[in-house]
């Protein structure tokens, strides 16, 4: 908006002690016309390249002797209270209160100088209009990443979770990690553990892989599985059963009565495989997925529920580069998820244990896997990757604030020389309670409001 112009010289009023002085080039500041104006209608519109024959130069310390005799005190606000104002956005008021007090002192040195510049007075007023703009321009949506296109469990999941948040689908589980990773969503939601099938080991892995995300949360869904196809396909025709290698895992038994013949194929996730059967227009091969997914993609549903389990739950985390700050005010009950791996010998995981069992935690959960060299990449688990045969995750109630929880890391820490705390979050108070077809049939009748708003 502003550019330098070549040293000059300003004349001044009749007995100034400096009757004529030349000016450094970077002391003197002169208007350019905005991106694509011609310097013609740019001259007639009073948005010249430089000084008319009327106008004289404003120089920058003109600017700095007017800008100290207007300058006013104004009341402090506090950080908080600034970033609790509405239209607030960060780096905005600092330009916008440079740029009012640049044109004030522009007009301020012009009345002393000659008649006013119109050129700077407009362009002084040009920026903080666009600075206006940013100031009260909506800020940028907020989003969370989920596995898995429309109709996925782990879109539900995330509809849960985070209310509020526009979804972002992302086709793999390391693709919502990186996504997360670099700041193109705020939160991720993934799947981490099912009643039927167990843990989710990809998302351990990855979980272990990246020490910059934390578990921040959790949800879960009481699971229902369909087997859907084309309209017109009848059970006694289906050759091939795609979906996720979960969902093919919690339908085995089902799976096992279709017939030996029936093939078993895996895809990215349960809506994945019915978009492909769809798409495609795959006779033969059905799909196991959900009811919203089968009605999303013009599927029939062939047979309902035929999960193993009819109490199949999953239970999925909700991830965050930042982590959660437990307070002792906080009376919700939590969960703490840590990974940790022993030196070898005869005993070291029951003196691992007993750094909880003796200061009465309650260990939800604890598991063995052996370690992916893939995964362990960063810090110490890396370094000790080839020495440990297993690593140990493993979910105990209690908050990382509450001091008998930070004795037993303490002390888990001196006999285990790997110790990772994941994250400590509130418990899924309901857990297993929500059904997912609820859910499904609930954002139908949402979607549904919303269409006759609009019309």
């Amino acid at each position: 908006m502003y550019a330098l112009q070549q040293p000059t010289t300003r004349s001044c009023a009749a007995g100034a002690p400096h009757a004529r002085r030349r000016l450094p080039a970077c002391q003197a500041i002169r208007t350019i016309p905005p991106a694509g104006v011609p310097r013609r209608a740019a001259a007639s519109a009073g948005l010249g390249s430089g000084c008319s024959a009327t106008e004289r130069t404003v120089t920058l310390g003109d600017v700095e002797a007017a800008s100290a005799r207007t300058r006013t005190p104004t009341p402090r606000r506090s950080r908080a209270k600034r970033a609790a104002a509405p239209g607030h956005t960060p780096g905005a008021t600092k330009l916008r209160t440079l740029l009012v007090g640049m044109q004030r002192a522009v007009v301020t040195a012009a009345a002393a100088t000659g008649p006013e510049p119109a050129s700077a007075t407009r362009a002084f007023r040009t920026a903080a209009d666009a600075v206006n703009a940013v100031r009260h321009a909506a800020p940028p949506a907020r989003r969370v990443a989920h596995q898995g296109c429309a109709g996925a469990y782990t879109e539900v999941a995330a509809l849960v979770a985070c209310p509020g948040l526009q979804l972002y689908p992302c086709e793999r589980f390391d693709i919502a990690f990186d996504a997360l990773l670099h700041g193109e969503v705020e939160l991720a939601v993934q799947p981490i553990e099912n009643s039927t099938g167990g843990s989710i080991l990809q998302v351990i892995d990855l979980l272990i892989k990246h020490p910059e995300i934390n578990i921040v949360g959790e949800t879960s869904l009481r699971i229902n599985h369909n087997l859907c196809a084309l309209p017109g396909t009848a059970i006694k025709d289906i050759k091939l059963v795609m979906s996720h290698p979960q969902a093919l895992t919690q339908c085995d038994h089902y799976l096992n009565r279709m017939g030996p013949d029936v093939e078993r194929k895996v895809s990215t996730a349960t809506a994945a495989a019915a978009k492909m059967v769809s798409e495609r227009q795959l006779r033969g091969v059905a799909a196991i997925c959900s009811s919203r997914a089968a009605e999303l993609y013009g599927l029939e549903i062939l047979q309902p529920s035929i999960q193993d389990s009819q109490s199949n739950v999953t239970r999925f985390v909700v991830l965050s580069r930042q982590p959660n700050i437990t307070v002792p005010e906080d009376e919700r009950p939590h969960k703490t998820s840590l990974v940790f791996a022993l030196n070898g010998g005869p005993g070291q995981l029951f003196k691992a244990l007993a750094a909880f069992a003796l200061r009465d935690i309650d260990l939800l959960k604890i598991e063995s896997r052996p370690p992916r060299p893939e995964s362990l990449t960063h810090g110490d688990m890396g370094a000790h990757a080839a020495r440990y045969p297993y690593i140990f995750c493993c979910d105990f109630a209690g908050k990382l604030c509450d001091a008998k929880v930070q004795n037993a890391i303490n002390n888990l820490q001196e006999m285990a020389p790997m110790v990772r705390v994941l994250g400590s979050f509130p418990m899924d108070p309901a857990l297993g309670g929500v059904d997912v077809d609820v859910v499904m049939r609930e954002m139908e009748r949402r979607c549904c409001e919303v269409a006759r708003a609009d019309a």
